[in-house]
């Protein structure tokens, strides 16, 4: 009897080709990690931002700039700036909105924008200014002095502003924006007796206001069926 002689078989060449299959699909599994941390982290947020800007309603858009050139054009004021709160999530408690960032604004000719622009600044950072706007029933004035916080100094000190008016922006008892009319500094801008209110175009100040909140209200509780596409898509609750 020939004894048979057992010997594992010779690697072909196909065998060989799955072995780098193996090793290439590894590299290209690390490859997507790592593509969806950069996307995660740094493309995503920026792409989610100019797709919000996109869906806006143009007619809403320039009906806000014309609202807010008209609310400073009646009060001299430097700037309106519109700011809003954003980043948030629903719960059972309701909405819960953590940053905030300046959306709108108007310069009054011979004036410069803010040199350092208000974005995604944490809501933790202004709780004295939502507490003190909380207890008056309009407008906040605010004019420069010593004892104001550091960070509400530096924000005028960087801005060049003399003095300011802020008023929340709301939904019912929910804080959704802030109006800020800006007066920088030397610039008469004739409000010596200590608030806006008491001048004779007080009636149409609040006019202008009311359909500020009202196209502000639209974007957060009656979003376009766009937006609610894009905000599912994104993962986020955009003003």
């Amino acid at each position: 009897m020939i004894p048979i002689q057992l010997s594992s078989p010779p690697v072909t060449k196909s065998q060989d080709r799955g072995i780098n299959i193996n090793v290439s699909l590894d590299t290209v599994l690390f490859a997507i990690f790592v593509l969806w941390i950069i996307w995660k982290r740094a493309i995503q947020p920026s792409f989610a931002e100019q797709i919000g800007s996109l869906l806006i309603p143009v007619e809403e858009e320039r009906k806000l700039n014309t609202l807010l050139a008209q609310i400073g054009v009646i009060t001299n004021a430097s700037r309106v700036i519109l700011g809003a709160f954003h980043n948030g999530a629903v719960d059972s408690e309701g909405y819960h909105l953590q940053r905030f960032s300046s959306i709108n604004s108007y310069i009054r000719e011979g004036c410069t924008p803010m040199s350092v622009q208000i974005k995604n600044l944490s809501i933790i950072k202004l709780v004295n200014e939502l507490d003190m706007m909380e207890k008056v029933p309009d407008w906040h004035e605010v004019r420069y002095r010593d004892d104001l916080p550091e960070a509400c100094k530096a924000h005028m000190n960087n801005n060049n502003i003399a003095c300011m008016y802020n008023r929340l922006v709301k939904i019912g008892n929910l804080p959704i924006g802030i109006l800020s009319l800006q007066y920088v500094r030397d610039y008469d801008f004739e409000l010596e007796d200590g608030t806006i209110t008491r001048h004779s175009y007080e009636g149409l100040l609040e006019d202008l206001f009311t359909q500020v909140t009202a196209i502000m209200r639209r974007r957060i509780v009656h979003p376009s069926p766009i937006k609610k596409v894009s905000n599912r898509i994104m993962g986020l609750l955009k003003v």
